[in-house]
């Protein structure tokens, strides 16, 4: 089974462990290493290109011009991976290596030898069976944001926030090809995506957690105090983007097609009519005299409430006319209404002669 793996790096070029990377290609030929640095200030894009210069054959480079965050990052590693190569699943991992490559190839092996296992989401959750140690503090904020996620998505799964992912190649364009809403959730984003696509049961058929064997935390992470604060308020947006709102969607486009939409173009056969537009003028015209002269002669003024009053129901019957026009079709109908009329009167004429 060939495997693409994304690395997202800004501004790893003090973290990026080369030896790994170089030894990890040169072992694993069926391995498409894809490196995407999202518009790092520091020596990156020279150290991802020196780890090429030594193993060019499986290894990429994708450079975005400016920083957009991991969301974004990820979203273009998986579409050049669909897109460039033949590789049978897309995931990623840290460039830190926090999740390491012997990890990432257990979650792999799952992949491959459960049929019908489509996504697999590496997990740091503590057991038995491995070596996890996180901070308190960590741990208590990654339990209040799973106790959120679990509230919005009605999925009760670990750690969503692992940077360990594997997807079955089909899956990649309709989970990467919309731009994600945020930079640090779209994890929990993919997810809501799956969920909406397929249904919660075929999800649930299609989805694995898998805890990991060895996590170690690295020092420096990119997401900063404002991320931190705003990620209640960015799981909210999501909720409303991804579930709250669907259920609306059919009520909203009927609402739109056969009232707001059939109005506006009422309002704009009718505004376009060359007597609605001309009484319009004259309407405003007169409205205008009364604002700007204060003495006007009441004869003046007679002769301007006649010609007001003669118009307001002729814009009317004009404006009726438009609204109705349309049920006349192209006006063979409404010609065929007419004549009938007409022979209607005809035949009572006949009849009183």
């Amino acid at each position: 089974m060939n495997h693409g793996i994304i690395i997202p790096c800004y501004n790893e070029s003090s973290r990026l462990d080369i030896d790994s990377f170089l030894d990890y290609a040169t072992n694993n030929k069926k391995a498409t290493i894809c490196f995407v640095n999202d518009g790092s200030s520091d020596a990156t894009r020279s150290t991802l290109a020196h780890i090429k210069n030594f193993e060019s054959d499986n290894v990429h480079i994708f450079n975005l011009a400016e920083n957009s965050g991991k969301a974004r990052a990820v979203k273009e590693g998986a579409l050049y991976l669909y897109n460039e190569t033949e590789v049978d699943t897309i995931g990623f991992i840290d460039a830190d290596l926090s999740t390491d490559f012997n990890d990432y190839h257990h979650l792999l092996d799952t992949i491959d030898n459960k049929e019908d296992i489509k996504v697999i989401y590496g997990s740091r959750a503590k057991s038995d069976d491995n070596n996890i140690e996180r901070n308190p503090i960590r741990k208590f904020i990654s339990f209040v944001i799973r106790y959120i996620i679990l509230l919005i998505t009605r999925l009760n799964i670990q750690d969503t926030q692992c940077g360990a992912k594997v997807f079955d190649r089909e899956l990649v364009p309709k989970v990467f090809k919309a731009n994600f809403r945020t930079r640090w959730l779209f994890d929990v984003e993919i997810l809501l995506r799956l969920k909406s696509l397929h249904g919660v049961k075929k999800f649930k058929a299609m989805f694995f957690e898998q805890p990991l064997q060895n996590w170690v935390h690295m020092d420096g992470s990119k997401l900063g105090l404002k991320d931190s604060i705003s990620i209640p308020l960015n799981l909210i947006n999501i909720w409303l983007i991804y579930d709250f709102f669907p259920p609306f969607k059919p009520h909203i486009k009927h609402f739109k097609d056969h009232i707001t939409q059939p109005f506006a173009r009422f309002v704009k056969r009718s505004m376009s009519n060359k007597a609605v537009q001309l009484i319009g003028f004259l309407l405003v015209l007169i409205e205008s005299v009364y604002l700007v002269f204060d003495n006007l002669s009441p004869k003046l003024i007679e002769v301007l409430e006649i010609v007001r009053v003669s118009l307001l129901p002729a814009y009317l019957l004009i404006i009726v006319f438009e609204l109705f026009k349309n049920r006349f079709g192209d006006g063979a109908k409404f010609k065929r209404w007419v004549g009938k009329l007409k022979m209607t009167f005809r035949n009572l004429s006949n009849q009183n002669t």
